[in-house]
C-alpha cells in the first residue's frame, strides 16, 4: 500500500520508533484483545481471531509474554476482582 519494501519499511520503523514493526502491531492486538477480556463474552478463540491473530496458540503466546499470563488466567483475576466483595 505505500509502495515500499516490507523490510525497507520495518527497518525505518524501528529506527523511528525503537520497535520491530510486527512488535508494534502484536501490542495494538494485545491491547485490544485486553478490552475485549474485560468487556465482553467473547471466547477467548474468538478474541484472538477478531484482534487478528491466526490461532489461539499464537495469541496466547503473545498474550503471555505481554502480561506475565495467558488470556485465560487473566480473564479468571479479572472476573474474581470484579465479582469479589467490598471489604
Amino acid at each position: 500500500m505505500v509502495n515500499l519494501n516490507p523490510t525497507y519499511l520495518s527497518e525505518r520503523f524501528k529506527q523511528v520508533t525503537g520497535m520491530k514493526f510486527s512488535e508494534y502491531v502484536a501490542r495494538i492486538r494485545f491491547k485490544k484483545a485486553h478490552d475485549l477480556l474485560e468487556n465482553s463474552n467473547l471466547s477467548i478463540t474468538q478474541i484472538a481471531l477478531v484482534v487478528g491473530f491466526r490461532s489461539h496458540s499464537q495469541f496466547d503466546r503473545v498474550f503471555k509474554t505481554l502480561s506475565g499470563k495467558s488470556a485465560k488466567a487473566y480473564r479468571a483475576v479479572y472476573f474474581n476482582r470484579i465479582e469479589a466483595p467490598d471489604r
